[in-house]
């Protein structure tokens, strides 16, 4: 197993470990509120061999299921790959201002012009960190692998990194 192999199984445990941890911190919720997030950034960029633009739209709901947030988005590059999701996520406040939040989603991927990520369905672990204004308001920064998980015998998997941008709705 390559180095980059084992980095990249670790930072998936970790994803998933900081999700169940973290779910007996309830008084670490941050608030509650719809968020609409967008986000422009660099797809493949840890292997770089189909690197290009990204960018992704995801509403996240400000309603619980038990500590987690639904959330739904849309990512694409400009090779035509698209990638339409849906998850749960968990805001950790770390501050007054600043959140954390781990993901996990599954969704459709169709290549386009862009890397074989060798099927069709693809899941989504993901880390975020994020400064929330007084506004509600937040910016920061989004990194995520999308993989098939071994779905298929071809799964070279993907990093997406993101700079965020999240308007809070409504209320």
């Amino acid at each position: 197993m390559t180095l980059m192999a084992s980095f990249l199984r670790a930072s998936r445990s970790g994803v998933a470990a900081l999700l169940c941890a973290s779910a007996f911190v309830a008084p670490a919720l941050a608030a509650d509120k719809d968020l609409l997030i967008l986000g422009v950034g660099s797809y493949d960029v840890i292997q770089n061999e189909d690197n290009t633009a990204a960018a992704q739209i995801e509403y996240m709901s400000g309603k619980k299921l038990w500590v987690f947030n639904p959330f739904a988005g849309l990512m694409g590059t400009l090779d035509s790959a698209v990638y339409g999701y849906g998850g749960i996520a968990y805001d950790l406040k770390l501050s007054d201002h600043w959140i954390l939040t781990p993901s996990f989603a599954a969704g459709i991927y169709a290549r386009g012009d862009g890397r074989d990520l060798g099927s069709p369905i693809e899941f989504r672990s993901a880390i975020a960190l994020d400064y929330e204004f007084d506004n509600g308001v937040r910016a920061g920064l989004q990194f995520f692998h999308i993989s098939n998980a071994g779905l298929t015998e071809q799964n070279p998997g993907t990093e997406v990194l993101m700079a965020t941008y999240a308007i809070p709705l409504g209320r």
